[in-house]
C-alpha cells in the first residue's frame, strides 16, 4: 500500500490495484471523491501540486491521472508509460514539468516529461571509485546495485544506500559525487550496521539528512560536507522515515509498528503512537500539505492523526514548545484531539465594503456575501471551479463590481445588484498562463490590471481582451488614492506612475527614487513588499520586517496626494515619515498587517495583539496602541486572514468561520482594552481576579455573557512604549467589547 497527499486530496493505493481519492478538506470524514483503476498494485504515488495531477507507479508502469475535478467517481488517465525497471521513488520537480523516478538496480534517476510521458533524461550514479563519470550504460556491469535511491525536494541532491552500509551522496546539478558518508566511529575501520531509510530535510538552508540504522541509531549529517551533525540512539529501529514540509518534525515507523515523532534538527523525541496490536505492520507514513495531520497505513486501514505537537508555536509565546531544546522531555503517547473545522470551506480572503457587507473567499472557490452586522451569509457565489482557492478579492463601491482571483490564475469580474436580495452577474472570466501575483480593478471598473512576475496587462472588461501590455517586473501595484485616473507601480525602491486607460507612463522610464527614509536602509532588499492603502485615506504604507526578526520593524508612509508632480522631470518622491519600532522585549513587533483606515495603520504584533499606530505624526511616534488579544487557539493553519471594515469592526477568519469583532473607539482611535496585568489592578473587577489566578498564562481575559464573548473595558488604552515614554490615554468607562 502507498500514500500521497496534496493541499486538497489524499490518495491511497490498495493491494487490489485501485487508488482511492479522498477529500481532506471536509468535516473530518475524509469523504471519498473517486477511484482510479491502474490495474496493478501501486508501489508509489506523488501529487503535482497545481493544477492537481497524480502520478502512480506499479512494478513496470508509470501513469499520470487528472484529478482536478471536484467529484468522481472516476478520473481520466492522461497517459501511461511502460517501464523496463522497478522504481523505488517518484517525485515531481518544483515546476511540475517533470516526473523523476529512481532506479536503484541501475543506480539511476530517470526523468519523464509530465506533458507527454516521454523520457527526457537519465542520470547514472555509480558507486565504484573508478566510475565517477557515469557516462553511458556500458559500465553498468561493474556497478554495485543500490538498495534504495533518494532525491531531495529541490532535485539538487541524490542519495544511494547499499547492502554494505555505504551511503553515497551525489550533486545532481554538477553531476559529481559528493562522497560516501561514514558514521562517527565507523570511518573505514568497522562495518556499519545497514541503513534502513533516509530522509532529506525539505528546507535547503538547513542542509540536513536523517539516516536510520538497524542498530537503533538515527544520524544527522550535512550532505555537502558529509559531516555528522547529530545522532540519537533509540531502543527501536526506524524502518520508515517521513518529514513535514517545513522541516520541523521527522516521523519514524518502528519494526514493531509504533510511530515516533522527533525534532528533525535535534532528534529530540516528541511523541509516540503505540501499535494497536503486536501483528500490526506499517506500510506508509505521510504528512498533510499543511503539516497539521499525520497519515499512517497499516493492515487494512489508513489512520489520520491530529496532534498538538504538529501545530507550529509562535516564537514570541513564552510557553511555546521549543523543538531545538535538548532539555525537553519526550511526550507520552496520548490520544489525539478531534477537529471541528470544515477545511473545504476555510476562509482565504476577506474584502470589506462601505455598505456594511463582507465578501469572504474560501478554499473551495466559493465567495460568501456576509451581513456586516450579524455576520450571516446572505448570498453564496459560485463563479470559480471546485478545489480552487480564492487568492484575492477586490470591490468597487461606486459601481458594485467585484473582482476575484483564484489559485489557477482565473480573474472573474462580476456585477452585483441589491434590489431585493443580492444578485451577481459575471462580466469577465479571464485566465492567465503565468502566475498572477496581483489583480486590481480600475476606479471606473472598465478594466482590470493583472501583475505577473514579468509583465503588467490591462484587460478590458467589456471586450474581454488585453488592451495594453507592458514588460516590467513590478513588486507591487496600487491605485492612486487621490487621482482615480492613475495607478502606482513600485519596483526596487522606485515608484512609477501610469495612466489607467492606456498604461501610458506619466514619469520617466527609470522611475522616481523614494527618498527621505529615516534611518536609511537598502531599498532593493526591504521595499519589495505590499503597500497598504484605502479609499478615503491619503496614505500608502509599507511595513518591513526581517524574517528572522533580528532587525527593527520599519513603517514607511507616503503622502499620496503629493504623488502627482506638475514637473515629472525634476521630482523625487519624498517619504512623509518613516519610523523604526524597537520594543524592549522583542526586536520586531510586526506579525501581520491588517490594513489602513484613514490616519491609522492596524496590525497584529508578535505577541498576538490587534494593534495600531498613527500615521499622521509617524515621524514623532513613540508608541503604538494594543487593542485586544487574539488567542493562539483561534488561528487555524499558518495563514492569518483579517479585514478592517470601520473604526468599530474588524473581521477575523478562524478556519471556515468569520468572526466580526466589534468595539467602541474613543476620539483618539484607541480601544479601551487592557491586558491581564492591568485587569488585575482594577478594584472593580474582583470576581475576575480569581479566574486570572487560575489561568496565569492568559494574556487577555475573556468572559461569556448571553452567548457572546466579552472583553471588559478598563480605564485607559493599553499602550506599548516604543520610544522615550508611553503616551497617556484619556479615562473612559464602557460596558464591553463584543465578539459574535
Amino acid at each position: 500500500m502507498s500514500i500521497a497527499c496534496c493541499e486538497r486530496l489524499l490518495a491511497v493505493g490498495l493491494k487490489n490495484g485501485d487508488i482511492c481519492i479522498y477529500d481532506t478538506a471536509g468535516f473530518g470524514t475524509f469523504e471519498p471523491v473517486g477511484t482510479l483503476t491502474p490495474g496493478k498494485k501501486v508501489r508509489q504515488l506523488a501529487f503535482k501540486p497545481s493544477p492537481c495531477f497524480l502520478a502512480s507507479c506499479s512494478v513496470r508502469k508509470l501513469m499520470l491521472w487528472d484529478v482536478r475535478r471536484s467529484s468522481g467517481p472516476s478520473f481520466p488517465c492522461v497517459w501511461a508509460q511502460d517501464l523496463n525497471f522497478t522504481p523505488d521513488r517518484v517525485i515531481f520537480n518544483r515546476e511540475g514539468t517533470r516526473i523523476l523516478l529512481s532506479d536503484p538496480a541501475r543506480c539511476a534517476i530517470i526523468s519523464f516529461e509530465a506533458v507527454s510521458g516521454s523520457i527526457s533524461e537519465t542520470l547514472f550514479l555509480p558507486s565504484s571509485q573508478d566510475s565517477d563519470s557515469s557516462d553511458g550504460e556500458e559500465l553498468m556491469g561493474s556497478w554495485e546495485a543500490a538498495e534504495h535511491a533518494y532525491v531531495d525536494s529541490d532535485q539538487k541532491l541524490a542519495a544511494l544506500t547499499y547492502r554494505n552500509s555505504s551511503v553515497f551522496i551525489w550533486d545532481l546539478d554538477a553531476m559529481e559525487k559528493v562522497g560516501n558518508f561514514e558514521r562517527d566511529g565507523y570511518e573505514g575501520v568497522y562495518s556499519s550496521p545497514p541503513a534502513l531509510d533516509l530522509a532529506f530535510n525539505p528546507v535547503p538552508a538547513l542542509d540536513l539528512v536523517a539516516i536510520s540504522y538497524s542498530d537503533g541509531e538515527v544520524v544527522l549529517c550535512n550532505p555537502w560536507t558529509l559531516q555528522q551533525t547529530g545522532k540519537r540512539h533509540l531502543s527501536y529501529s526506524l524502518v520508515l522515515l517521513a518529514s513535514t514540509s517545513d522541516g520541523r518534525i521527522l516521523s519514524g515507523g518502528a519494526e514493531d509498528g509504533a510511530i515516533h515523532l522527533l525534532g528533525f534538527e535535534t532528534l529530540q523525541p516528541l511523541y509516540g503512537i503505540q501499535p494497536p496490536d503486536e501483528r500490526s505492520r506499517l506500510c506508509g507514513l505521510a504528512f498533510s500539505a499543511n503539516n497539521l495531520w499525520f497519515f499512517e497505513i497499516r493492515e487494512q486501514s489508513c489512520n489520520v492523526w491530529e496532534l498538538l505537537v504538529l501545530i507550529p508555536k509562535d516564537g514570541s509565546d513564552d510557553s511555546a514548545f521549543e523543538l531545538n531544546s535538548e532539555n525537553v522531555p519526550p511526550h507520552e503517547p496520548i490520544s489525539s484531539l478531534a477537529h471541528a473545522f470544515q477545511w473545504r470551506q476555510a476562509i482565504t480572503a476577506i474584502q470589506t465594503t462601505e455598505r456594511g457587507l463582507f465578501f469572504v473567499g474560501r478554499q473551495d472557490g466559493t465567495i460568501d456575501i456576509r451581513d456586516g452586522n450579524s455576520g450571516e451569509v446572505v448570498k453564496k457565489l459560485r463563479f470559480h471551479g471546485g478545489f480552487v482557492r480564492i487568492k484575492q478579492l477586490g470591490w468597487n463601491d461606486a459601481n458594485n463590481i467585484l473582482l476575484s482571483l483564484d489559485a489557477h490564475n482565473h480573474c472573474i469580474v462580476s456585477r452585483l445588484s441589491f434590489e431585493k436580495e443580492p444578485h451577481a452577474t459575471a462580466m469577465l472570466d479571464h485566465r492567465e498562463q503565468d502566475v498572477v501575483r496581483q489583480a486590481l480593478l480600475s476606479p471606473d471598473s472598465t478594466s482590470i490590471l493583472v501583475r505577473t512576475d514579468a509583465t503588467l496587462k490591462l484587460i478590458s472588461v467589456a471586450r474581454a481582451s488585453v488592451s495594453a501590455e507592458l514588460d516590467i517586473p513590478a513588486s507591487f501595484c496600487s491605485s492612486h488614492p487621490s487621482n482615480p485616473s492613475q495607478f502606482i507601480v513600485f519596483q526596487f525602491g522606485k515608484m512609477h506612475l501610469f495612466d489607467w486607460a492606456s498604461l501610458r507612463r506619466l514619469l520617466p522610464a527609470e522611475g522616481i527614487a523614494i527618498a527621505g527614509l529615516e534611518p536609511p536602509f537598502e531599498p532593493s532588499n526591504m521595499m519589495n513588499g505590499a503597500w497598504f492603502g484605502r479609499p478615503g485615506s491619503p496614505y500608502l504604507v509599507l511595513c518591513t520586517n526581517s524574517p528572522s526578526q533580528q532587525q527593527p520593524t520599519c513603517f514607511v508612509a507616503l503622502d499620496a496626494p503629493k504623488l502627482a508632480p506638475e514637473n515629472p522631470e525634476d521630482v523625487t518622491v519624498q517619504v512623509l515619515a518613516s519610523r523604526q519600532i524597537l520594543v524592549q522585549t522583542v526586536i520586531g513587533v510586526l506579525k501581520h498587517v491588517v490594513g489602513v483606515l484613514k490616519h491609522t495603520l492596524y496590525f497584529i504584533d508578535t505577541m498576538g495583539w490587534m494593534s495600531s499606530i498613527k500615521l499622521k505624526n509617524l515621524r514623532r511616534a513613540d508608541h503604538y496602541t494594543r487593542h485586544f488579544f487574539i488567542p493562539p487557539t483561534w488561528y487555524v493553519g499558518s495563514g492569518t486572514v483579517l479585514g478592517v471594515a470601520s473604526k468599530t469592526a474588524v473581521a477575523f477568519a478562524r478556519g471556515e468561520q468569520l468572526i466580526p469583532t466589534y468595539a467602541h473607539i474613543n476620539h483618539n482611535n484607541a480601544l479601551r482594552l487592557f491586558c491581564l496585568s492591568q485587569i488585575l489592578q482594577d478594584p472593580g473587577l474582583q470576581p475576575l481576579q480569581l479566574l486570572a489566578k487560575q489561568l496565569p498564562h492568559v494574556r487577555g481575559l475573556l468572559c461569556v455573557q448571553n452567548n457572546r464573548i466579552i472583553l471588559p473595558y478598563l480605564a485607559r488604552p493599553h499602550v506599548q512604549a516604543v520610544g522615550l515614554a508611553p503616551s497617556r490615554g484619556s479615562l473612559h468607562h464602557e460596558a464591553g467589547a463584543f465578539f459574535s
